[in-house]
């Protein structure tokens, strides 16, 4: 989890407190794209889906340096996890 502290402290926000419980890995086998993975809501959302087990495409626009910060993390979890690059908001990116 040292990745998530650096970025929360250059991000200048408290640090992130990992539940101690159990983690259940109920996503094992699926699939997930994550819009807006590099940071934020988006980067949330794709560890805790890497953390139940799930296979995830960090999708960016910028900050390629960060997708793949979230790319480790997620397979430090033992899921498969690759960046790509695409703005979801122009139809022929989403093609």
């Amino acid at each position: 989890m040292r990745q998530s502290k650096d970025y929360f402290a250059e991000e200048g926000l408290p640090e992130a407190v990992v539940p101690t419980g159990h983690v259940v890995r109920s996503l094992v086998g699926q699939k997930a794209i994550v819009t807006g993975a590099n940071s934020g809501i988006g980067r949330a959302v794709a560890l805790a889906l890497g953390h139940a087990g799930a296979d995830v495409v960090v999708n960016y626009v910028s900050r390629p340096e960060e997708a793949a910060k979230v790319v480790a993390e997620v397979e430090a979890c033992g899921a498969h996890a690759f960046a790509f690059k695409a703005d979801v908001s122009q139809e022929a990116e989403v093609q």
